[in-house]
């Protein structure tokens, strides 16, 4: 596989001229559109996207190791067809509604100022992963392990704490409210 160091890639729609199979090793990709594209058994290691639509992206195989978003369009991703191999990713202020963690070790990842409504994190291990600024309505923990994840400033979460690890994760006292709503507990407003 071909190793690509150090390029940086602007504006390019590879809806029409499809992404190179290679190793992306320190690449930037700036307003560039991804959405549909097959990145099958692709590799990016320490890229960054900036301003990238990944709607539908197929991720089957494909690598992200210490690679960073930043205001992508992520819609409907799968991150379980991914390599897990050394899986680290960092997201700030994207939208990662529709997508799927379902079984992903993203353990330390961090999510920043994001958009994670309807996002699937059944079985997922988020153990110490920071949700700063994150909106999760309708997100679906089931089976998830979140012990000492911070939800300290996330917002519209409904986490059932008999059914997730939570151990040691941070809340807000407001955002507590999101671990009693499975128990159809009702406060009374102020």
């Amino acid at each position: 596989m071909e190793i690509i160091e150090n390029k940086t890639y602007t504006g390019k729609d590879y809806t029409e001229n499809k992404l190179e199979l290679a190793e992306y090793d320190g690449c930037v990709f700036k307003g560039c559109i991804l959405s549909n594209v097959k990145l099958s058994r692709i590799r990016f290691i320490e890229c960054e996207f900036i301003d990238c639509d990944f709607s539908n992206v197929a991720l089957h195989d494909t690598s992200f190791q210490d690679t960073r978003f930043q205001s992508c369009k992520m819609l409907g991703l799968h991150f379980e067809e991914c390599n897990s191999f050394n899986f680290s990713a960092h997201f700030v202020g994207c939208k990662l509604d529709d997508s799927s963690f379902y079984q992903v070790k993203i353990k330390k990842l961090s999510f920043e100022d994001s958009s994670l409504d309807r996002v699937d994190f059944t079985e997922a291990d988020a153990s110490k992963v920071s949700f700063f600024n994150c909106s999760f309505t309708d997100a679906v923990f089931d089976n998830s392990i979140l012990e000492e994840a911070d939800f300290s400033t996330a917002v519209g979460f409904r986490i059932n704490p008999t059914s997730n690890r939570i151990k040691g994760a941070i809340f807000s006292r407001e955002g507590a409210v999101g671990l009693l709503d499975s128990f159809g507990v009702k406060f009374k407003p102020e």
